[in-house]
């Protein structure tokens, strides 16, 4: 079955693509991709260093966007080696490109170049065997530059020579020979055609078989992770099982534990017929005592009655009580009026005190003035 997308995934932003080709030109993360099959665990690596920079993205989704930057770029550039193709760019282009140059990709590819001024075939190997050019001597094609030069333009092209063979380099599909007449401009072009499509294929057959064995690395990771599971599960049983054989002991005990209790059980129903016996001869001091609770009724039957006259006298008394209080009010409302009167009397008495402090100042002064007087006479007299 195949695995089940999302419905919804968020769109890939430029800066975390960015970083996503920054994580994914790192050497060994490089190296790992191109090289390995079982790749889940560079996969998982990738999502952990772009969960480090803030960006949430799981192990699916680096896989497919990975992928497909991958078929991107090798599109744009296998059309860019077509001599008579315009340039063609993808996005995210240049940084991709500065990748695969920086890093050795693991399979080796060679890419055919011809070049029609010097009549020559050139090919060009993948970053992986260095970067090197192997030329081809012009004398591959010096059999239909000379044979074109023969042909009478007016003519139309001429025949290839009996017995003539293409063979391309890097062990390219050999085309067709038409019996027909050709022109240097048609072979190149033919073989060109034929190669590109060569190319094309393998490509397509490459990342194919890439895509094969990533999902059968992904089958086998998930065969072991189920033999692990299926590993736990039995431990679990095994567990589950020495759990039973415990629980068996401990039934075993609770019934040798029932067993006991059922002695213990009879034991007890001998001592309650005992305690039955004990509780006849307690009914019997019961009754006894009732007779006693008889008499001890009576007794507070005549002791209330005597309550009920204490009661009756403590009402006479409360009565009285309440008539001494009435009494009382009365005594202490001419108590406040007699203290009033007394706090009028003192003030009357300290206006008293006043006018005789004044008249004692006026009879002293009177006093004096007699004093001065008696004087005034012995001074009159003597004199």
């Amino acid at each position: 079955m195949a695995p089940k997308r999302s419905k919804k995934v968020p769109a890939w932003s430029k800066q975390e693509i960015l970083k996503l080709i920054e994580v994914w030109g790192e050497k060994s993360i490089f190296s790992a991709l191109q090289n390995s099959t079982r790749n889940a665990a560079t996969y998982k690596e990738i999502a952990e260093c772009l969960e480090k920079e803030g960006y949430s993205r799981n192990v699916q989704q680096c896989r497919e966007k990975i992928k497909q930057l991958s078929s991107a770029y090798h599109r744009a550039r296998e059309a860019n080696l077509r001599p008579s193709a315009s340039t063609q760019r993808c996005p995210f282009y240049d940084e991709l490109h500065a990748i695969h140059e920086k890093n050795v990709i693991g399979i080796p590819r060679q890419t055919v170049r011809f070049s029609q001024d010097t009549h020559s075939c050139r090919v060009e190997n993948s970053p992986a065997l260095g970067g090197k050019e192997q030329d081809v001597e012009n004398n591959h094609l010096k059999t239909i530059s000379s044979f074109q030069d023969s042909s009478d333009p007016g003519e139309g092209p001429s025949e290839g020579p009996a017995g003539f063979s293409w063979r391309t380099p890097a062990g390219l599909c050999r085309p067709p020979i038409h019996r027909q007449k050709w022109t240097r401009e048609d072979v190149l072009k033919e073989q060109m055609e034929s190669s590109n499509k060569f190319l094309e294929r393998s490509a397509d057959r490459q990342e194919k078989l890439v895509e094969r064995q990533e999902n059968i690395g992904n089958r086998r990771e998930k065969l072991v992770e189920r033999q692990e599971d299926i590993g736990n599960r039995w431990e679990k049983l095994v567990e589950r099982q020495e759990h039973i054989g415990n629980r068996r002991e401990k039934l075993v005990e609770r019934q040798e534990d029932i067993g006991n209790r059922w002695e213990k059980l009879v034991e007890r129903q001998e001592n309650i017929g005992n305690w039955r016996e004990k509780f006849v001869e307690r009914q019997e001091d019961i009754t006894d005592r009732r007779e006693k609770i008889m008499e001890w009724q009576e007794d507070i039957t005549d002791r209330r009655e005597k309550i009920v006259e204490r009661q009756e006298n403590i009402a006479d008394r409360e009565e009285r009580l309440v008539e001494w209080g009435e009494r009382f009010k009365e005594w202490q409302e001419t108590l406040m009026e007699r203290e009033e009167d007394i706090a009028d009397g003192g003030e009357r008495l300290v206006e008293w005190e006043e006018s005789l402090v004044e008249r004692q100042e006026s009879l002293g002064e009177r006093q004096e003035d007699i004093a001065d007087q008696q004087e005034g006479m012995e001074s009159g007299r003597r004199g």
